[in-house]
Formats: C-alpha cells, structure tokens, sequence
C-alpha cells in the first residue's frame, strides 16, 4: 500500500517536486531523525518543517522518519541546543542568526544593515548553489566539520516601531527624542546610536510592552508578524517600514548524520530542504501582509521610507555594521557574502 501511495504522488510532480533521482530503489537501512525549528510568536515554521518531513518520508517511501519538534521542547536556548546538533544527538535543527553564532560566527554576516535591497534578493542568495557551497565551506571549518548548511530562510525583515512620530529619516529620531529597545547585541546598539537615537536601551524581548506603555522606550524594532502577534502595536501608534535588517533561520545538518546516508537520501534531504525554504519564505510573506493590514486597519500610522530616505539610514547604518561583523567574521568570507548579494541583485535586474 505504502509504494502505490508513493507512486500516486510521485506522478503529481508538480505539486512535491520530487525528482527521478529522489526515486528508485528502496534501501534497506532505515533511519529516524529528529527535526527542531525555531519557535517564536510567529506562525510560518512549522508549516516549513512539516513540509521537510512529508518530502523526505514520501520519497523515501518511509525508510526516512522526521520526528518534528521545537527549539524549546529540547529544553534549552539555541546555542544549547545546537550543541546537541553538533555532538550528532539532533539530526536537523533551524536556528536564526545570532544563535548559530554560536558555532559559526560569521552568521552575522546576515545581519548587516541593509545588506539586501528587498527579500526577493535575500531569497534568492540563501538558494544560491554556489554560495549555500561556500558557506558549507566555511562553517564546517569553524565546527571541524560537525555542522552542514543546507540554506536559509526568512525569519524576519526588520522595521520601526514608535510611540511618537513618524519617523521617516534618521534625524527624526533625535527631534523626537527617541529611546529605543535594541536586541542585547553591541552591533544593534552602535547601530541606531550612529542614526541618531537619544538613547539606545537593551531590553529582553519579553519586557517591549510593558517598556512602551511606560514609557521606559518610545520605540523598539522587529518583524512586522511578530511586533503584531505581541501587542506592540496597542501601545505603538507610528511604524516606519524601514527594513534596515533582514534575519534568516538557518537549515542546519548534522554533519556525522548527513554523511551516514546513502548518497540518494543525501540528495532528498537538500531537496526537502529546498522546498521548505520555499514554504518558510511564502508564509513569511503571506503572514507579514496579514500584519501589516491588521495594523493599518487598527489605525495605526505607517510610513515607508523613500529612496532619498533611505539612502539616509543606509549611509549611517551600514559602516557601523560592517566595522562589527569585520571584528568577528573572516574579511574573505564577508566579501564573499557581498560579492554574491551584488551577483544576484546585478542577474535578477538584467533578467527584468
């Protein structure tokens, strides 16, 4: 039953995707892995790595099982967890950028101000081939090969969030006397101090609405989804679409793991890992439009910056970063970061 099963949606190859070289015969060797993404109050993970799992059982025709469960439910922060990736006790794990940092520094690299001139180019640089190869490279160096990257997916675009404003340019964050809620991170903080914020306070994320409503902070920054889905938005009547900073969750594989499969379950897990960074992607989109109309339609006021506007942040924000991320990621790996980002940007406006 379970191989007619298989071959009745393998023929639909334009809803799975799966391939002739996902298909073939079935091995002997069974295998169980765990998968944990990232939980946080937004809702576009799980329907990602659910997507992981069917492909991967369907195409192994079950000989692959992905137990799926959170960050959390393993019973630590990410960095704990992914050492239980790099030890081979977790098989899959999804962490965002500044928990893989942990083992790989140069993840921050991701989060530069500005890097991205929107997400469709973001998209497509963490599916880049070439570059998803070169930072495989470079972060199997800095764990002495435990760890394996298989892309990365949109986790947040990062905008503003005020009690007063608008803000629509740097300098209206001094005239408004703005006190912002950064991340606990350094680089976020020398960041929006160089815009001009007054002052620049690190909270926890879980302390932004009480900080708002009073008054301790006049504004605090973050994913559109995830702003909404916490309230920020009952005590923050202004948001600037600023985008300065764009977050992904990496797909992360044991290596040990990886390199103990048949070379076909090899090729099916980068394609399962494909087609949810497709999936995280399009309910990230889909989620943040649904944000962005709930805080319209509760009468907030948004404003986007416009080109001159955000030349302005740009042009302060983004030395800042690099001066950062040059103390701790390596200068090749970096450029080479840069240089991919101008690739895909320079091919998809020559495809236009």
């Amino acid at each position: 039953m379970k191989k007619i099963l298989l071959k009745s949606i393998v023929g639909g190859t334009c809803i799975l995707g799966i391939t002739a070289a996902s298909t073939g015969t079935v091995l002997a060797q069974s295998y169980s892995a765990t998968f944990a993404y990232f939980d946080s109050n937004v809702d576009f993970q799980l329907p990602a790595a659910e997507a992981f799992k069917n492909y991967i059982e369907v195409a192994t025709d079950g000989d692959m099982e992905i137990n799926i469960t959170t960050v959390g439910g393993l019973g630590g922060d990410e960095r704990e967890v992914l050492d239980q990736l790099r030890l081979g006790e977790l098989q899959f794990m999804t962490p965002n950028a500044g928990g893989l940092a942990g083992a790989f520094p140069a993840a921050q690299v991701w989060n530069l101000p500005f890097l991205f001139a929107g997400r469709h180019i973001a998209w497509k640089v963490f599916q880049d081939r070439e570059y998803i190869s070169l930072v495989n490279d470079q972060i199997q160096a800095d764990t002495n090969g435990q760890l394996r990257f298989l892309g990365a997916a949109e986790n947040s675009v990062r905008h503003l969030y005020t009690t007063r404003g608008p803000i629509r340019e740097p300098s209206d964050l001094d005239s408004e006397g703005i006190k912002i809620r950064t991340m606990q991170a350094p680089m976020h903080q020398a960041v929006w101090t160089e815009l001009g914020a007054p002052s620049v306070v690190a909270l926890p994320a879980a302390e932004r609405y009480t900080g708002l409503q009073t008054g301790l902070i006049d504004a605090t920054e973050g994913g559109l989804n995830s702003a909404w889905n916490a309230g920020l938005l009952e005590v923050a009547d202004y948001v600037s679409l600023t985008a300065h900073m764009y977050d992904v969750t990496s797909y992360i594989v044991s290596n040990s793991f990886f390199e103990s499969l048949p070379e076909q379950y090899q090729r099916i897990v980068e394609e399962a890992s494909s087609l949810a960074i497709d999936v995280q992607n399009s309910h990230a989109l889909i989620e943040d439009n649904k944000a962005l109309t709930r805080i319209i339609e509760a009468g907030k006021t948004v404003v986007e910056p416009n080109a001159e506007e955000r030349a302005a942040w740009r042009e302060l924000a983004e030395p800042v970063g690099r001066e950062f991320v040059g103390e701790v990621a390596d200068p090749d790996f970096m450029q080479a970061t840069l240089d991919t980002v101008s690739r895909v940007e320079n091919s998809f406006y020559t495809q236009q």
